[in-house]
Parts: C-alpha cells; structure tokens; sequence
C-alpha cells in the first residue's frame, strides 16, 4: 500500500474523516483528515486484501475493499493514523462478526 502523507496545520474546526474516494485501476484512493489534522491518502485493491498477525506469520482473515473504506469511514475521525489496525475489524462468530 502506497502512502502520501502531508503536515495540515490546525485550526481545529477543519473536516476529519474520510475527504473523498476514487478508484481507477483496479484500487481505491481514500484521502483521509484524521483526528490530529494530518492527512494522508490510503492505495488498496477494490478486491480487498489478506490480513495478517506479522509476528505469528499467521493469516487472519481477509478485508474486502468495500469494507475497508466503510471503516475508515466510520473510524478515521476519530483515530490518529497509527491507531488504524485492520485485524481489530475482522470479527468472528463468538461476536457475530463486530469488532471486539
């Protein structure tokens, strides 16, 4: 996934949230405004992508693309980016599915 990043100063009554969606070539484009005031823009394929525990070397599930941009919509307001892990929105069935 690519990254574009850029410093926003704050005024504190700017949007936060998710700014705008594209998709062109398969990926989407999510410019996202997060909790603190940086912005930056999240690459992943419409398709969706496997979600791994990177220090078990275990898969744990997989995200659809759509589902991703719903949870940043629903979260990325509220978050700081380094707060974004995508295996806390897999869900299972002791849950039915929600988030823990």
């Amino acid at each position: 996934m690519e990254r574009i990043e850029r410093e926003v100063e704050s005024g504190g009554d700017e949007e936060r949230g998710v700014l705008g969606v594209t998709e062109e070539n398969g990926h989407y484009a999510v410019h996202i405004r997060w909790k603190d005031g940086k912005e930056s823009v999240r690459h992943f394929p419409v398709q969706g992508v496997e979600v791994w525990d990177v220090e078990k070397h275990v898969r744990l599930g997989r995200l659809s693309g759509d589902r991703m941009v719903n949870i940043l919509k629903d979260v990325s307001a509220d978050r700081c980016e380094g707060e974004l892990e995508w295996k806390d929105f897999l869900g299972d069935a002791k849950n039915g599915g929600k988030r823990a």
